[in-house]
């Protein structure tokens, strides 16, 4: 019966051993992946700009929106230039709308803007007050003019609020979507 006993026992331990082993060469792979993923951008930029100011052009040839941008850096074989201090200011028929942030990205075609930390866009209507919203983090598709985040937000429109998570807008016509924990304070 002891002999049994015994027998279990290492069978139990070469058995944790084994999972432990198996755990930590899936740990070690993950890892390998992850930092194999940070390496392909080379440490060192192939451009650096500051006091950048990039103007994208609509299809009749009209500035459509400006960024600029304290410093902008991009990487060889890397789609996206890196900013810090963000301005990007845009313009439809009937209105105007401005975005800071502290850091940004944007896309190599100039469609795409990811923006994050201190996001606030303003979009100023003519014969409206102004619409502000503030988050953390922000995608704007200059093709769709459509504005979207995953984060709580936090809309202004005159004395009025309006809280939530997760936003889906378009700066062309108005529309707004927001996805959840929706808070509103109203004030005429």
């Amino acid at each position: 019966m002891r002999t049994l006993s015994f027998i279990a026992r290492r069978n139990l331990f070469i058995g944790l051993m084994l999972l432990a082993v198996i755990g930590s060469w899936m740990l070690l792979d993950r890892e390998r992946e992850e930092s194999a993923a940070t390496e392909d951008r080379p440490a060192t930029p192939d451009s650096y700009f500051t006091d950048m100011e990039l103007v994208r052009h609509d299809e009749n040839g009209r500035p459509s929106m400006t960024v600029r941008a304290r410093s902008a850096t991009h990487y060889p074989n890397d789609p996206l230039i890196y900013m810090e201090a963000v301005d990007a200011r845009g313009k439809q028929a009937d209105a105007n709308w401005a975005l800071t942030a502290a850091t940004g990205e944007l896309s190599s075609e100039n469609n795409r803007l990811h923006v994050e930390d201190n996001v606030l866009l303003v979009q100023n209507k003519t014969g409206r007050p102004p619409l502000e919203m503030s988050t953390v983090v922000l995608d704007i598709d200059a093709d769709s003019e459509v504005v979207e985040t995953d984060a709580a937000i936090e809309i202004r429109y005159g004395k009025s609020t309006v809280t939530g998570k997760g936003l889906w807008a378009s700066l062309a016509d108005g529309r707004m979507i927001i996805e959840s924990k929706v808070r509103a304070r109203y004030e005429p």
